[in-house]
Order: structure tokens, then sequence, then C-alpha cells
């Protein structure tokens, strides 16, 4: 072979070698390439999962604080002891605690209930846009959502935290141990947060604010008639009566429902209309029904055939009891009056009217489009003294200073450094209203008259009638319930933070709202809005000759009504879907009413509820599983 020919094929060697070499290296650096990047896809979806489970984890403290309250709230009531000293356990005479022993028994049947009320609201796959899901169970008991507790967890007893005994006074507080795991899942990965802690509540009596809507007697006042919820009836908080429902068409109820039977018919159960005086339906017919039952009543046969029905459908979102225990409304005020007397006000002359507006530190009354807090809560009343009417003041500091302007004086004289939020009047309230509006047709520019830091109950001993709007300056909610093309919308509640609210309370009296009453000013303009829990133990709230004069619009309350008897708001033209007289219903329960907060020293019932939560965590782990 010649030596350039040599040469030649030497070279293709070398050149097909380093070929080789470079396709090699080409091939390493794809496949690190390509590792890197799967691996950036893995690490990606590694803290996506993770992210994921640590969100469900954060939902679950949300619903702890919030839907889990509630149901705990509706199994405090059942299972706590209604008169012993302590709601749960028991303890010598002398002891100052209840035994460990006998309150982890009681709180194991609480932890029972509570989990299978739990796992309707949390169990099952959530599935997000992108395809990932997560999924979250909480445990008070050793199973949730048919799943054990994971490796190396365990739950403790249920015990008591503090509190005194029942005689003393004062609320108590228990835990429950909780265990909370939250699973992310995309595709092949999936992570877990693992969350132990403790789920502490206080307990105290409940308070009657709670209540959308409670009856003692479920019929008319002045007629003694049936009272009946029809298709244009809405009800979003929890709604009672000692006596028996009259049900038209599908009402519609968001909250709990509840009957005692013990007045009007006598028997557990409710009646269906039949355009007579109705059918009634026992408790024992209802129950198989659920939270929707049928109260359908044939009105004519023939030939032992029904010929035409009235149908009788009511829906209760929130469940329904027709074996509730009778609730006893109170009989007297004699310790809010002890209250007033002491840290609060107590007006024992004759009083023609009372304003309460929220203003500044020159009490100036705030505007309805103020964006400035209010400093003061103000009270302006009208009374009797030496044999003429005067003007006096009292005002609320934000730290709770209460002080007092005399008539024609410009000096504040200080009368408590712990004003207790309850005004007691001996005499009727001739006249309770907030500031004026700024339109007089327009009830949205109604200036507050609850400043944002005022709680208040209003104890008018004989009977109050309400002239004019009364609204909190930190509204908790937007908009009220209605149905709109069938559909049941619910007001926008997204403020549940604000402290403002009222109660008004009358032992012996009617709470009325002026109209018709020969006296412009003691008249409520059109559309009132109220925004309070207002209670009669022996009268009813209503509208004051609603038989008469013209139609008012709506009386649009944000609250609870609390009654012995139903309480007429106005009259109604069946023929054109018309009000002919006094106000229609526009009501809106208040739903911080029933998460704990209350109007200070509202009526109690002798039933244990939760009054607040707190979560306490322990810590938390993650885990590839």
């Amino acid at each position: 072979m010649r030596r350039r020919d040599r040469t030649s094929g030497i070279a293709l060697v070398a050149a097909l070698a380093l070929m080789a070499v470079g396709s090699a290296v080409l091939m390493l650096l794809f496949m690190r390439t390509m590792d890197e990047i799967r691996h950036g896809r893995d690490d990606a979806a590694i803290v996506q999962t993770l992210l994921l489970a640590q969100g469900g984890a954060t939902l679950g403290v949300s619903l702890l604080h919030n839907d889990v309250q509630q149901e705990l709230d509706v199994v405090v009531s059942a299972f706590s002891d209604p008169v012993g000293s302590w709601s749960f356990g028991v303890s010598g005479v002398n002891e100052n605690i209840p035994r460990a022993d006998s309150v982890a028994s009681d709180l194991a049947q609480v932890a029972t209930a509570l989990q299978s009320r739990i796992d309707q609201l949390v169990c099952g796959a959530h599935t997000l846009e992108d395809g990932s899901t997560f999924t979250l169970r909480i445990h008070v008991t050793a199973t949730a959502c048919g799943q054990p507790l994971p490796p190396d967890t365990r739950l403790g007893d249920g015990h008591f935290v503090s509190g005194k005994r029942r005689e003393e006074g004062g609320n108590q507080t228990y835990a429950l141990p909780f265990v909370m795991v939250s699973d992310g899942q995309m595709g092949e990965f999936r992570r877990r947060v693992v969350t132990q802690g403790e789920y502490r509540f206080v307990v105290g009596r409940r308070s009657f604010a709670r209540y959308a809507l409670f009856t003692d007697r479920h019929s008319s006042a002045g007629s003694n008639g049936p009272i009946w919820f029809t298709g244009d009836t809405l009800f979003d908080g929890p709604v009672h009566t000692n006596g028996n429902f009259n049900f038209f068409d599908r009402p519609w109820f968001g909250g709990e429902v509840s009957s005692a039977g013990v007045n009007n018919r006598g028997r557990q159960g409710a009646f269906g209309f039949d355009n007579d005086d109705g059918q009634f339906f026992t408790a024992a017919e209802l129950e198989p029904g659920g939270n929707f039952p049928n109260l359908d009543v044939c009105r004519d046969t023939w030939n032992g055939r029904c010929v035409a029905w009235w149908e009788n459908r009511p829906q209760f979102t929130g469940g329904v009891d027709w074996r509730s225990d009778y609730i006893p409304l109170p009989q007297n005020a004699h310790d809010q009056r002890a209250l007033a007397t002491a840290d609060g006000i107590r007006i024992t002359t004759e009083i023609r009217r009372m304003e309460l507006y929220a203003a500044d530190a020159q009490g100036n009354p705030l505007r309805y489009d103020s964006n400035a807090d209010a400093t003061y809560q103000y009270f302006e009343v009208e009374v009797y003294k030496n044999s003429r009417w005067r003007t006096e003041y009292y005002r609320v500091s934000r730290n709770g200073v209460l002080e007092y302007k005399a008539y024609n004086s410009n000096d504040w004289q200080t009368l408590t450094n712990a004003f207790n939020g309850v005004i007691y009047v001996d005499d009727y309230l001739e006249s309770l209203t907030g500031p004026g509006r700024v339109t007089s047709n327009d009830p949205g520019t109604a200036g507050p008259a609850l400043a944002s830091f005022s709680q208040l109950t209003i104890v008018p001993e004989d009977g109050a009638r309400i002239t004019g709007d009364i609204v909190y300056q930190d509204q908790p909610c937007e908009g009220h319930l209605r149905r709109e093309n069938g559909q049941v919308v619910r007001p926008k509640c997204e403020n549940l933070d604000a402290q403002n609210v009222l109660g008004i309370f009358s032992p012996t009296g009617n709470i009325l709202i002026g109209h018709n009453t020969g006296d412009s000013n003691l008249n409520a303009p059109r559309d009132v809005r109220i925004q309070a829990s207002l209670m009669t133990s022996q009268g009813i709230v209503g509208v004051e000759n609603y038989g008469s004069g013209s139609e008012r619009g709506a009386v649009q309350l944000l609250g609870g009504i609390i009654e012995r008897d139903y309480g007429a708001f106005g009259t109604f033209n069946a023929a054109d879907n018309t009000m002919s007289t006094g106000y229609s219903r526009q009501f809106t329960f208040d739903p911080r009413l029933a998460r704990g907060l209350t109007p200070p020293y509202f009526p109690t019932i002798g039933v244990d509820g939760v009054d607040s939560v707190f979560t306490f965590t322990f810590g938390h782990r993650e885990q590839v599983f």
C-alpha cells in the first residue's frame, strides 16, 4: 500500500472514532438534559403537591373556626348536662374542677357525634382545574372518613381546661384533641401534611339571639289563628316554636328548625294546608321524610279517590327536629335591670325619645358614606324631669368610659369606666331610632346608629316603638335573602369579624314598628332598616296598626325575632300579589349570632352552646405516601 493511501485510511478511522466519541458525548449531554428536565418537572410536581397539602391543612383550620364550630354548637347543646355544676363531667360538692375520667367519658360522646358531622363537611376528593386533587380529613375519633389515624399518631382524651362551677357563674372551657390529615396529589406524586393539636371550646348558656325566629305559640296574637309558612317564606337561621308550625306550598329554611309541640295542638307534629284549618301530621308521620317531608293533603275525594291536592313540601336544608324540648321565655328582666343600675344606663323617668348615633370626637354624627371610624357611641334621650321635657346625653368611648351630660350643660360627667352595654328603661319607650336619612326615600343613606365597637342591649320594660332606621357602622352583610328565578339567593356575609351588635328586649310589652299612628314623628320611614335581635317575653314583634293606612315597603331586618305570639306586619292582596297595608318582611339572619356573638347580657336559655373556639397546634409533619 502506498504511503498516501495508508495515511488517508488512518485519518478516516480517526474521524469515525471522533464522530463516535462526539455522538456519545452528545447522547450523554442529551440524556443529562432530559434527566434534568425530568427532575425539574418532578421537583415542581413535588413542590406543588406539598403546597396543595399545606393549603388543605389551612382550609381545615378555617373550617374548625367556622362550619365545624356550628356543628359543635349543635352537639354540645344535645350532650351537655343541663342542670349539673359542669357542662361535662362531675365532681364532689367542694371540688373546683370536674373529675378527669368523667370529663373524658362525656367528651368521648361529643367527639363521636361531632365526627360524623365533620365527615359530612370534608370527606371526599376535591379536584382542581389543573387536574390535581386534595383530600382532607379531621380526626376527633380514631376513624375519620372511613380511614384510621396515620401511623405514629394518637388521640388523647378530651379534658377540662378552665372555668368555674355553674353556681359560681361564668363559662367553662373544654378541649378535644384532633389530628388533621391533608393529602395533595398530582399524577404519581403525592404528599401529606399531618397536623396534631387541640380543639378548645368555651361553653356557656345559649343566647336567645341565636334564633332567626322563635315563637312560644305559633299563632296570631290578634286572632289566635294559625300562621302559615308559605312559598314566600325564607329563613336562613335557626327557627323554633314551642307549638306547631303550619306549612303551605314550599317554604325554605336554611338553618335548623325545631318544634316542641307543647302549645297550639299540644302534640308533636305540624299542619299541612287544606284550605281550612289544616291537616295535622304527627312527628312519626313526618320523620321518614327527613329534611323534605310530605305534608300533601287530599282536598276532595270522589269514589274514594283523590280529585285535587294541596302540595305542602317545606324544605329544611339545615335539618328539622319535631320532638324538641320546650324552651321557656324569661318572665322578667331583673338581671338586666341590676346590671344597668351598676355599670350601665338606667332611666327611671318617663321617656319620650331615644336616638342612637355613632359620632366623632366633637359629637358630629357620622354620615352613611363616611370612611372615618367613630370615636364615641352617643345616646340622646328626651326625658320628663321637673315638669318639663328635657334632652340629655350619654356617650361611651371605645375603651368603655361612660359619660353623661345634663340638660343645658356643657360638661361631661364620668359615670363608670367599665360600661357593660345594658340600657334599662323603666317605662314605655315611645320612640327609638337612629340618625335620619340624607335622602328620605333611600334607606341606604341613613347614618350609623351603632359605632363599630358598640355592643348594646336596650331593655324597655313596657315595650318600645321603633320610628327610624337603626343600622350598624360596620356592616357584616350585603344584600338580603330573596328568591330570583325560583332560586334562593343568600346575602353576602363576608365581614363576620364585625363587632357591633344590638339587642332590644322587652320583658312585658311589645316591640312595634311605628305605622299609621296619626303623628308623623312616630311613623317609621318606608323600607325601614333595623339591624338587631328583637325579643319580647309576653308580647309580639310587629307593625303598629298593620291593618290600616297604606303599604310602606319592607322591613329590612338583619338579626332575629323572638316573641310569645307571631306579630303581624301588614295585609296582603292575594288577587294581585301586592301588599295592601303595613310592611312586607325582608328578613336576613345575622350569621354572627350563630357563631357566638351576642348582645351583652341578652336573655339566655337553659341549654349550653359554644361561645367561641380556639385551635392549638402542636406541630405538623410532611411525608411522602
